[in-house]
């Protein structure tokens, strides 16, 4: 266990509010995305990479690939996290694409392409800004989740599994 890192940053509710309600760049798209981030614990970039296809919307599971690990793992999220997210592919993603990547580009340039990690970075420096929430990161929703679920009592080993980490030290 290593003592001299600084703990993680956990974001308080209203500021998470803040930041959500500063996402203007599309109506759905990028609160969904935060919705997975914040409810699911899911890394940014397992969340880009997520596919329509990983979407189990009867049981509220996605199939996460995780990119450090390869591997596979289930993420339960909410019923709002869901919502948000049906809301983003049936009203706004585009319906015929050469690709199954769940978030796209919506604007002018690159439209219909899968969203890139660049692009989701301008999307949170504008938010960010705009809200004063300079604390606000893609990877302080994960933590923020994580703190969350075990001051809630869960089990941390399944902690460890929702998150996909191998080492028990990282969750804690």
């Amino acid at each position: 266990l290593r003592y001299d890192r600084a703990l993680p940053v956990v974001l308080i509710a209203e500021e998470m509010d803040r930041f959500v309600s500063a996402l203007t760049a599309t109506k759905y798209r990028d609160r969904a995305i935060v919705w997975l981030l914040k409810d699911g614990g899911v890394r940014i970039g397992e969340a880009l990479s997520l596919q329509l296809s990983d979407i189990n919307w009867g049981k509220r599971v996605l199939t996460v690939q995780a990119a450090k690990t390869r591997t596979e793992r289930m993420v339960p999220v909410s019923t709002e996290a869901m919502a948000v997210l049906s809301n983003y592919v049936r009203l706004e993603r585009p319906k015929m694409l050469s690709h199954d990547k769940a978030f796209v580009n919506l604007g002018r340039r690159g439209h219909g392409q899968p969203l890139s990690y660049c692009s989701w970075v301008a999307v949170c420096r504008q938010a960010r800004k705009a809200a004063n929430t300079p604390r606000v990161h893609a990877h302080a929703f994960r933590h923020t989740f994580a703190t969350n679920m075990a001051e809630s009592g869960m089990p941390l080993d399944a902690l460890r599994d929702i998150l996909g980490h191998r080492n028990m030290d990282t969750v804690m």
